[in-house]
């Protein structure tokens, strides 16, 4: 008995050292997973800036915590709030925009996981025949909801295009 209870003590502890405890994935099996959702999380924001929000809306969380600050000094807390502020951005956009995102920093721990994004695109604006260069810098937060991962936080910021700067 003292050796099975000493083998268990080794089990948590390992699971400990490697950032888990007994039952969490691997940490190679939660980046995986978290890896494919970003597959579909960077689909939804292509469609998003085309007009179509129904996948971003999908991988977004619906709870009451989840929260948004946008480019714009806005500060938005609870599902209500925060689908209200992304139906009036996606009404905004046009089809023909791209969108094109650079990860600095993918991070999985558990049940969490974050990424830092730099975004950049040509968007098109409803009834403009031409279209802009964005560039957004995010920091996106995730959390696994009943096995599927969930944006619950996105801080963004729009800088100039690239090359130009504001004088001091």
């Amino acid at each position: 008995m003292r050796h099975g209870r000493s083998a268990g003590a080794l089990v948590l502890m390992a699971g400990l050292l490697a950032g888990r405890l007994p039952g969490q994935a691997a940490p190679m099996e939660a980046d995986s997973s978290f890896r494919a959702f970003l597959v579909a999380f960077d689909s939804g924001l292509v469609a998003f800036v085309n007009g179509d929000p129904v996948q971003w809306m999908a991988n977004a969380s619906h709870a009451d915590d989840v929260t948004l600050l946008t480019p714009y000094g806005e500060n938005m807390r609870g599902w209500a709030a925060v689908e209200k502020q992304y139906e009036r951005v996606r009404r905004q956009y046009a089809p023909g925009s791209t969108v094109r995102q650079e990860y600095l920093a993918i991070e999985v721990q558990g049940d969490l996981a974050y990424t830092v994004v730099l975004q950049r695109g040509d968007y098109r604006s409803r009834g403009s025949d031409t279209s802009r260069a964005g560039f957004t810098r995010a920091t996106n937060i995730f959390r696994r909801e009943a096995g599927q991962w969930k944006l619950v936080h996105r801080h963004m910021d729009h800088l100039q295009p690239e090359g130009a700067r504001t004088p001091r």
